[in-house]
C-alpha cells in the first residue's frame, strides 16, 4: 500500500469553519493502516491536525479506526472546545494532551496517538524508571536529533490517569524545559509523538514502534 505525503499548506484559501478535505483524507488512510497493524483496537487513539493559528482538527471520541474516514475529524480551539459547526459532537478524552503541543510549538502541525502491545507493556515496565531508554538501534536515526545509530534515547513516561488536564500540565512543565522531546509514553497506555507534517509524524510513529517492539523481544533473548 501506498501512501502520499504531500506536505500540506495551513493558511490557505479554505474556509476555515471547514476542515482541509485533502489532509484530512490522508491522515485517514494512515490511521486506517496503522489500526492494521493493531496501534488502535477497540475505538482507541487519536490523532489531530493543525488548521489554523488557533484551531485544529482532531479526531471525534469512539471511532472505529478501522473505517476511519476524513469525516471522522472534527475542529476545537486551543482550549479544546469544539468549533462550529460541529458543537454537538465530542472530541477524544484526550484532546488537551494535543492542545498543549500546537500551543507550544507553532512548528508541529500533527499529533498522533496509538495503544500498541508493545507500547502498553514497556511504559508499564518502566514507569518507575520516569523513562526507556534505546540505545545501539540504527532506525535512531529516524528520528530529527540524531544522525548515527551510537546515541541514548530516553522517552519519557507519564502516569497514567482520568484527569487529563493535569496530564496536559505535567507535559508542559517536561516539554517547556526539554524542547527536543518527540514522544512520551503514558504507563499502561501508549505512545504521542508528534511533527511538522505528516510524514515527519508518520516516520515518529513507525519508527518509535518498531524500535518498543524491538525492545520488548530484546529482554525476552536476555539471559536470566
Amino acid at each position: 500500500m501506498g501512501f502520499s505525503l504531500r506536505p500540506f499548506h495551513l493558511f490557505s484559501c479554505y474556509d476555515m469553519s471547514i476542515i482541509p478535505k485533502e489532509t484530512a483524507e490522508q491522515l485517514a488512510q494512515l490511521i486506517r493502516a496503522w489500526n492494521a497493524k493493531g496501534f488502535s483496537p477497540a475505538t482507541s487513539t487519536n490523532y489531530s491536525f493543525r488548521v489554523g493559528a488557533d484551531r485544529l482538527a482532531i479526531s471525534k471520541s469512539g471511532r472505529d479506526k478501522s473505517q476511519f474516514s476524513a469525516q471522522d475529524f472534527m475542529l476545537v480551539d486551543l482550549k479544546g472546545r469544539a468549533l462550529p459547526p460541529f458543537e454537538g459532537e465530542r472530541s477524544s478524552a484526550e484532546t488537551l494532551l494535543h492542545t498543549v503541543l500546537y500551543e507550544e510549538n507553532e512548528a508541529i502541525n500533527v499529533v498522533v496517538h496509538t495503544h500498541s502491545i508493545y507500547g502498553t507493556l514497556l511504559s508499564d515496565y518502566y514507569l518507575k524508571q520516569g523513562n526507556l531508554r534505546l540505545s545501539q538501534y540504527e532506525l535512531l536515526k529516524a528520528l530529527p536529533q540524531f544522525d548515527s545509530h551510537e546515541v541514548d534515547f530516553e522517552l519519557p513516561i507519564f502516569p497514567n490517569t482520568q484527569d487529563i488536564e493535569q496530564l496536559s500540565e505535567d507535559f508542559r512543565q517536561l516539554y517547556l524545559a526539554q524542547p527536543t522531546t518527540i514522544a512520551y509514553l503514558i504507563a499502561g497506555h501508549g505512545l504521542y509523538t508528534w511533527g511538522k507534517s505528516i510524514a515527519e509524524a508518520k516516520r515518529h510513529l513507525e519508527a518509535l514502534e518498531f524500535l518498543l517492539e524491538v525492545h520488548y523481544k530484546k529482554l525476552l533473548l536476555a539471559p536470566h
